[in-house]
């Protein structure tokens, strides 16, 4: 246990000498009286003199209470030193609308009314998916490997690129995560941490063989955690 505790260490600070991810500024506007939206501005840069590649897909936010094999950025709130690990601060609605639409439904039918519309939403074609099964016992696999292998992002040797992500929050303060509670206290600072989980080995049985083989031979691609200055959120009234 305490040789991976190092291993993962030696990843870490590897990446992070590599690689620097920074939050350059956070804007808050209150385009809607029940709705803030926050304008992230942050930057990766290649410190080396090296092109590397991980994987990655800018696309993404997710906070960390659910990151766990995620490629997309991740991000952690804290309410002054403490960390409020909860999924659904930021642009929660849609879920949530979902998620109580289930609960709702009085019938299987409606029920299943409600899934193939989320399927239609998310354009996930159920019925393809599950012809192309039948024909070959791969498939899954196959589109899983696609996915990632179409993640990968790379970025050359000094260059630095700057990102901008736009997320909501309904001025919801009060949340209830499993056993735990928490509230964004209005007078107390907030502030937020971006961070990259680089995965390689983690992701051997969602690949290919050859595609898993592509990515362990590639001595520039790499793993480890890539972690950010914070910066204060505006959660005030």
């Amino acid at each position: 246990m305490r040789c991976l505790l190092y291993l993962l260490f030696f990843l870490s600070l590897s990446a992070s000498s590599q690689i620097d991810l920074k939050i350059d500024a956070i804007t808050s506007i209150d385009s809607i009286p029940d709705e803030r939206k926050f304008i992230i501005t942050y930057h990766i840069e290649n410190l080396g003199d090296k092109e590397v590649s991980f994987f990655f897909n800018p696309k993404g936010l997710v906070p960390n209470a659910r990151a766990s094999m995620s490629r997309a950025l991740v991000y952690k709130v804290f309410q002054k030193d403490e960390l409020v690990d909860i999924d659904n601060i930021f642009d929660g609605r849609k879920a949530n609308s979902f998620e109580e639409q289930l609960k709702a439904a009085k019938t299987d039918e409606e029920r299943k009314a409600i899934i193939q519309a989320r399927f239609k939403e998310l354009n996930i074609d159920e019925k393809t998916d599950i012809e192309e099964a039948k024909n070959d016992v791969n498939y899954y696999l196959k589109q899983q490997s696609k996915s990632l292998m179409a993640d990968i992002f790379t970025i050359k040797a000094k260059e630095k690129i700057t990102f901008t992500k736009v997320i909501h929050w309904d001025k919801t303060r009060y949340f209830k995560f499993g056993n735990a509670e928490f509230y964004l206290d209005e007078n107390t600072p907030h502030y937020l941490e971006l961070t990259l989980h680089l995965m390689k080995e983690q992701f051997k049985e969602k690949l290919l063989p050859e595609d898993y083989e592509k990515i362990m031979k590639n001595p520039n691609f790499i793993s480890g955690w890539i972690i950010s200055n914070k910066m204060e959120l505006n959660f005030s009234e």
